[in-house]
């Protein structure tokens, strides 16, 4: 899903390792499902409209087949997809630091 306009909750699948509390809200041109679309695994998280959104659908295995018929624009993909899983693996490690130095863990 890709995010053109409005802001969505990601709000966590609230199993017995999480709360289904709100993580974090996203604006205008953010992408979401990457993790389900890469691992094939269920989603990880909920999103919610906090208000009137615009969006796209990308069917997963559509995008693959495009991609491998394409494949320097599925290497920009890549890319472009490692680029925001890095990104939100930084945020989220320096999260978990804030975390632990203000606890007594």
């Amino acid at each position: 899903v890709v995010l053109s306009d409005g802001t969505l909750e990601v709000v966590s699948s609230g199993s017995g390792k999480t709360s289904g509390e709100v993580v974090i809200s996203k604006q205008d041109y953010n992408v979401f499902g990457e993790i389900t679309w890469l691992t094939r695994n269920r989603r990880t998280a909920t999103l919610r409209c906090k208000d009137q959104v615009s969006a796209v659908k990308i069917d997963g295995d559509a995008l693959t087949k495009y991609m491998e018929a394409h494949p320097q624009v599925g290497f920009e993909i890549m890319r472009n997809t490692a680029k925001i899983v890095a990104e939100r693996l930084e945020n989220t490690n320096t999260l978990i630091k804030q975390i632990l130095w203000n606890s007594n863990i």
